[in-house]
């Protein structure tokens, strides 16, 4: 009788590994490309007051980012950590 790790046999439970793995690969590249996006909107700067040349009113960073992760589907928490 073939060796049973939950329902799966042994040989099954190692296919499922390996394509888990690759799932885990391409999630991680997913994650690195979002949270470069939502760099591009909104880099990472010193904290407090107003930036130096900026004349007009722009949306907060957490707005910003908060308006693209709905955009993405995603929620705002998600998107921050990914930045």
């Amino acid at each position: 009788m073939p060796t049973m790790i939950g329902r799966v046999t042994q040989e099954r439970y190692d296919q499922l590994v390996a394509e888990g793995r690759e799932l885990v690969e391409v999630q991680t590249r997913c994650q690195f490309a979002l949270g470069d996006k939502a760099l591009e909107i909104e880099p990472m700067q010193a904290h407090g007051g107003p930036h130096p040349g900026q004349s007009e009113m722009l949306l907060s960073v957490s707005e910003s980012l908060q308006m693209f992760a709905e955009d993405l589907g995603l929620a705002p928490t998600t998107l921050e950590t990914h930045r």
